[in-house]
């Protein structure tokens, strides 16, 4: 552990879109089947493919890999444009395709900084996408998965 004061990602990921993060947790069954239709609509087009993870990085908030694939921000792009998003501010060319490891910080800690920088050019390798999922969790500080939807691409 580099510091004791982080919080570490249990559910290492990457974030395609971020659909709503208000759901309420007595959600109703049929607005997820309509994002799962929406989801199989759109990732009916695409075909497994590679994403490399290479470097470190961060946000204010969180430690990351950065992830490298055409692939994914075409998916990103056609799963906003079908579904859409509450948050206006992560898309386009804002949008940073990302495996987040470190979470909740509230500064950098001067270790965990010494860390990223030591590891900007650590090549993580390549990692076969064949599937994505729908996740409806508490996000942090919970992070409590309550129901993950696998949805295959082919």
């Amino acid at each position: 552990m580099i510091e004791p004061t982080v919080q570490y990602v249990d559910n290492l990921h990457v974030t395609i879109n971020l659909i709503n993060n208000q759901i309420p947790l007595d959600y109703d069954p049929n607005l997820i089947q309509s994002y799962v239709n929406q989801i199989k609509e759109v990732t009916n087009k695409f075909k497994p493919f590679n994403i490399k993870l290479k470097g470190l990085n961060h946000f204010n908030n969180a430690i990351f890999a950065q992830c490298y694939s055409e692939e994914i921000i075409r998916l990103h792009n056609a799963l906003i444009q079908k579904i859409g998003t509450k948050y206006k501010q992560y898309e386009g060319i804002n949008y940073v395709p990302h495996c987040t490891i470190v979470f909740n910080y509230k500064s950098l800690p001067v270790n965990l900084y010494k860390e990223v920088e030591n590891n900007r050019n650590i090549d993580l390798g390549e990692h076969k996408v064949d599937e994505i999922y729908l996740t409806i969790w508490e996000l942090p500080p919970k992070d409590i998965i309550k129901e993950k939807i696998t949805i295959k691409l082919f």
